[in-house]
C-alpha cells in the first residue's frame, strides 16, 4: 500500500509540533558546516558538494575542473542575525522576541516568518534543535522524528 500511496500522491497526515514545544526548542548550527562573516556582516556558508561520477570523470579529463566542488550560500542581514542566535543557548521564543524588537515587527508576524525560515534551514541541514526535557502526560506519545515544525 505505501508504494501505491507514493504513486498516487497520497500522503500520511503530517503531525505538527505543538506550538508550546516549538517555542522551547533551542536551535543550534550544524557543527560540520564551514561559515564565515563578510565585511558587511553577512554570514557565508560554504558547502562541500559530493563528487558524482560525472564530476570525477570531468576532473580526470580536464585539469580545469576543480577536484573539490563547493557552493557558497550567503544569508541576508536578518538571516545572519538569526544565524548568530542559533547557538544552542537561545530558545525559539527568545529569538522571536529579539528579532521583533530589532526589526520592529509584531510578535505573531515574526513567529510565522521564523517558523518558515527554520523549516528551510532544517531541511537543508544547516541547523538542528536541542529539545528541552519534557514530561509526557499519561498515555501521550511524543516523537520529534515524526513531527514537523508548525
Amino acid at each position: 500500500m505505501p508504494i501505491l500511496n507514493r504513486i498516487f500522491g497520497k500522503k500520511k497526515p503530517e503531525k505538527t509540533l505543538p506550538r508550546e514545544i516549538f517555542l522551547k526548542l533551542k536551535p543550534v548550527r550544524n557543527p560540520y558546516l564551514e561559515w564565515s562573516k563578510s565585511e558587511r556582516g553577512e554570514v557565508i556558508i560554504t558547502l562541500r558538494l559530493k563528487k558524482t561520477k560525472k564530476t570525477k570523470f570531468l576532473s580526470k579529463l580536464f585539469s580545469s575542473v576543480p577536484k573539490e566542488v563547493t557552493k557558497k550560500v550567503t544569508l541576508d542581514e536578518v538571516g545572519s542575525f538569526v544565524w548568530d542566535l542559533c547557538d544552542g543557548k537561545h530558545t525559539v521564543e527568545e529569538i522571536i522576541k529579539e528579532l521583533s524588537d530589532r526589526y520592529k515587527m509584531m510578535l505573531r508576524e515574526t513567529e510565522v516568518a521564523l517558523m518558515t525560515y527554520f523549516q528551510q534551514l532544517t531541511r537543508r541541514r544547516f541547523i538542528g534543535v536541542l529539545v528541552p526535557e519534557a514530561k509526557k502526560k499519561e498515555g501521550e506519545e511524543f516523537s520529534l522524528r515524526d513531527m514537523e515544525m508548525p
